[in-house]
């Protein structure tokens, strides 16, 4: 996954403070004219960014109360003066006098300025650009408001890719969300693309409340504000609770070399990015208050307490942000406002806040009730966190009961609280058939695409008669308890059973469904068409997602109490908003599967695993933990596919074994509900047999004949995007003399020049380097040389001196490279990323170069992992070209066809061929209506031969 970042940098005049008692500080004196000595009357005297203010009077005097124990930055501002910012320590309950403040003049304001509330078109433009900049774009932004715009000056030199602003005055904002007027001292302001620079002085006033509830709604929006904030987040790593309140922390995994990452977060966690703990990084700092915290380069940050608007990966749907640091540590105060904020650079959710988020630094979220904090709870905790996460599944099939050996076809449709974080939800829907023993006897892996999920079940002929059962449910449903699982009966006949008529009544839906057929009357094996519609009781058109299942009625009775879509409703659990919730089972998106690995001595080893997707010859590189365990997740591929597993020891040799660990399924505790069925034993087969097989004049629907024009060999001799090669190793030369040994290793020796230096890391870790010589960097000595560029299958790796090339390349398995090209001097196409030229691996993967059995390795373990159930369409036939075949043609299931959309005018079609009996079809059409009604309809269809 491309993670691509708008660098942003907000700096702004930081306070420090601490509280060491209930006693402040205050501080008196008299605000001046630097140059005439007159006093200044009624001048602002303020603690930056905080609610701590007040004026001088008549005669320039003030006293400012209730300062915090410890460093405040005090600001002095006049009109036409430029402001003056003076850090004073305070000590507990200490009155400070600091006699005369001078204020200098600004030099524009010397002369008297007209000041006019009209300006031109373009300068117009530039505050609408200027204030989405300034106060930001979201909920908060939209409920702030410049009060006096005319103060904004735009530079000539401002254009259409940049901004430059002053104020001749404070700018006034009125921000109506969090109830608070804010004076902002602008000393700077500049923007561009890619960056945007705030600076100067904020005071804030507390607004005035109209009535008690807008007040409480303010202090609300405040707390909504303040959850999830950089201010958050480190105050929570210095209170050392940052899970507690919802933030997950990771950094990327050393060593690993990929430039990109997947947009599925469960795949590459362990992989690509680490889990971080920062408990142990925080120490108090040389003045009281102050805290130092110890940071990676770059952290990414994922607030679990709030839903994000913009969504970086597939399975997170919560608010995901990245902090660099420039110096490996940030200075904090007590509140977690950051003191160094110059070394701060934020990507991200966290990067949107602006002027519009700002809470003063001395605002709080906890409320104090006499001697106790009550601590508040950010908007989303605990089960109102998870409750909108909350999924449903619907499973129908193509008929109410079976016969041994027959297919049930099968058609999920889920359901959300919130239709916003579908993308986000899982991919893998699992049904089951289980017995009357309440023990499961086959399970399918259905793929969820957009709400719908689709496959089917082959019932053996083996299978014994009784009342079973169709289960459904995601991993991710399994935290929300089993009695959110799908459940619904589904009886298994003796062949020689009969099921008896029964009258069968339905309740009637909002929405209705109309049949239109394209004649009046049917043989066997005509062509029947039909057009369905959607509409409301009103007759307005509905857009739905529909299945379709046509049955023979006489030899598939109707069956009351059946699961239908009517019974599809989203079960509410009571709990409370704040109530404990935390989810053990991840969301799935994709298909997983966990190992373990032993050495030759059949003890757990960690170790780097090559797992080779045999089909597709992907290769998954891996890392198994001190037990030998891993976990491969995000997987998508259908039926049964061999993977192969290597390990390579410090000689490069394969060692050890991989032995897959059993899935953990959900208990069966389900209250079974049976379906009341009339039977009766004729002790003669009641399945029909059918010998219809597709001749050379019937065609399947829905076959699909894929041409293409054939696929060139690769010239070896035609030049590559980056120059011709130096030197070119085939990859049957190096599996046949190196076969099993590592990449890294096999290359010696078959490209001049190429040289390995072994020794270890910073972690004592084995590792290498690979250097080339020709390339056009000075080279250094053993680990310290500058490698080259890697590139494979097109993609660049490396060109960062703290990840090894060489132990990249030793992680590739040699069977799986068709060649390697080597450029020993620079590759002006990579800059100075080439400087040390390139070592360009081709893989069996890529597209042209991909051969059968290009993943087959006598020194690779091979297992098998089942997959998704793959979708097939119905085998109906099309009597197109004739009626005449010399199969039988007694379908029971007529037409199943699970994907039906109605357009605007809530209008769909249907098409299918009759089979060999005459008699009575039954037509049922059931799904959802894009915003969730049930639907579902019954049509009958006489089948005469005239």
């Amino acid at each position: 996954m491309n993670l691509k970042s708008i660098w942003i940098f907000l700096f702004v005049v930081s306070l420090v403070f601490t509280v060491k008692g209930q006693d402040r500080g205050t501080i008196s004196g008299i605000t001046l004219d630097s140059l005439s000595g007159e006093v200044l009357p009624f001048a602002n005297v303020f603690v930056n960014n905080t609610t701590i203010g007040t004026s001088a009077d008549h005669n320039g005097e003030f006293t400012l109360k209730n300062l915090q124990v410890g460093y405040n930055d005090v600001v002095f501002s006049y009109v036409g003066y430029q402001a003056r910012i003076i850090k004073f320590y305070v000590p507990e309950g200490a009155e400070i006098k600091i006699g005369n403040i001078a204020l200098l003049p600004k030099p524009e304001e010397m002369q008297e300025v007209e000041i006019t509330s009209k300006r031109d078109k373009e300068w117009e433009k530039k505050l609408k650009t200027f204030e989405k900049i300034f106060l930001g774009e979201n909920n908060n932004s939209a409920n702030c408001k410049i009060q006096n715009p005319w103060v904004i000056n735009f530079s000539e030199n401002s254009s259409k890719s940049s901004l430059e602003a002053t104020a001749s005055q404070a700018i006034e904002i009125f921000n109506y969300g969090l109830g608070y007027r804010i004076y902002f001292y602008m000393a700077n302001f500049s923007a561009n693309p890619s960056a945007y620079q705030i600076v100067g002085q904020f005071r804030f006033e507390e607004a005035e409340a109209l009535n008690a509830n807008q007040a409480l709604q303010w202090r609300k929006n405040r707390i909504d504000t303040y959850h999830g904030s950089e201010r958050h987040l480190f105050k929570s790593i210095i209170d050392g609770r940052s899970y507690e309140e919802g933030f997950r922390l990771y950094v990327e995994k050393p060593g690993y070399a990929q430039a990109s990452r997947s947009d599925v977060f469960n795949t590459e966690i362990g992989k690509s990015v680490i889990a971080w703990d920062a408990k142990e990084q925080v120490t108090k700092g040389k003045i009281p208050g102050e805290y130092l915290i110890q940071l990676p380069p770059r952290i990414e940050v994922h607030y679990t307490n709030e839903y994000a608007t913009r969504k970086y990966y597939k399975d997170v749907p919560f608010q995901v942000s990245w902090i660099e640091v420039g110096k490996g540590q940030l200075k904090v105060n007590e509140n977690g406002e950051v003191i160094n904020s110059l070394d701060l650079i934020t990507s991200g959710a966290m990067s949107v806040s602006r002027v519009a988020d700002l809470l003063p630094m001395n605002f709080t979220p906890n409320v104090e009730q006499g001697n106790a904090t009550v601590r508040t709870f950010p908007k989303l905790s605990g089960w109102s966190k998870y409750k909108r996460m909350q999924e449903f599944a619907h499973v129908q099939t193509d008929k109410p009961y079976y016969y041994p050996g027959e297919r049930i076809w099968l058609k999920g449709s889920m359901q959300y609280r919130d239709n916003e974080l579908l993308d986000s939800l899982s991919e893998v829907l699992y049904v089951e058939l289980i017995n009357e023993q309440k023990k499961c006897v086959a399970r399918e892996y259905l793929q969820i695409d957009s709400a719908i999920a689709i496959g089917h079940m082959d019932l053996p002929d083996s299978i014994q008669k009784g009342n079973y059962f169709i289960r459904a449910y995601t991993n991710w449903m399994r935290n929300y308890g089993s009695e959110t699982f799908f459940v619904k009966p589904l009886p298994i006949l003796s062949i020689t059973d009969k099921v008896l008529d029964e009258d069968v009544t339905y309740d009637t839906t909002s929405l209705l469904v109309h049949f239109k057929l394209n004649k009046e009357s049917y043989g066997t094996r005509d062509s029947i068409g039909m057009q369905l519609q959607i509409t409301d009781q009103q007759g307005n058109p509905v857009v739905a997602q529909l299945s379709a299942t046509v049955t023979d009625a006489v030899l598939v009775k109707d069956v009351p109490n059946q699961v239908t879509i009517l019974d599809f409703k989203m079960l509410d659990n009571r709990l409370a908003a704040n109530a404990e919730f935390e989810p053990r089972y991840p969301i799935e998106r994709g298909i997983q599967f966990k190992g373990r690995f032993v050495d030759d001595k059949n003890k757990p080893q960690r170790t780097d695993l090559s797992i080779v997707q045999r089909d597709f010859n992907t290769i998954i590189p891996t890392e198994t933990n001190s037990k030998g365990e891993f976990t491969v997740a995000g997987l998508h591929f259908n039926g049964t596919m061999e993977f192969g597993f290597q390990a390579l020891n410090k000689k490069g040799k394969p060692y050890g074994k991989v032995s897959l660990l059993d899935r953990e399924f959900p208990a069966i505790d389900f209250k079974p509900v049976l379906l009341p069925l009339k039977i009766q034993d004729m002790n003669t087969i009641q399945v029909p047999v059918t010998s219809y097989i597709p001749d050379a004049d019937t065609r399947l629907l829905q076959d699909i004949t894929i041409r293409g024009a054939r696929i060139e060999d690769y010239d070896p001799k035609a030049a590559s995007l980056y120059g011709t090669a130096d030197h070119v190793v085939d990859g049957k030369e190096l599996q046949q003399v190196f076969t099993g040994s590592n990449l890294i290793q096999a290359l010696q020796g078959r490209v001049p020049g190429l040289t390995v230096s072994y020794g270890w890391d910073e972690n004592n870790q084995d590792t290498y380097r690979v250097r080339l010589r020709g390339g056009s960097s000075t080279m250094g000595v053993g680990l310290a040389s500058p490698e080259p560029m890697l590139i494979v299958d097109g993609i660049p790796f490396g060109g960062d001196p703290n990840i090894s090339v060489a132990n990249y390349i030793s992680a590739i398995p040699v069977q799986t490279v068709e060649r390697v090209e080597v450029i020993t001097s620079a590759v002006s196409l990579l800059g100075t990323r080439g400087a040390n030229g390139a070592i360009l691996i081709y893989t069996k993967t890529s597209g042209v170069y991909a051969k059968e059995g290009g993943a087959n390795d006598p020194n690779m373990q091979v297992l098998s992992i089942k997959g998704y159930c793959a979708p097939e369409p119905f085998p109906a036939p099309s009597y197109a070209k004739g009626k005449e075949t010399t199969s039988n043609d007694l379908r029971t299931t007529i037409h199943w066809e699970p994907l039906l959309t109605t357009n605007r005018n809530g209008e769909t079609q249907l098409s299918f061929y009759a089979a060999d009996l005459e008699g009575m079809y039954r037509v049922i059409v059931e799904g959802l209506s894009a915003d969730g009604r049930p639907v579902r309809g019954e049509y009958k269809i006489n089948i005469v031969n005239p």
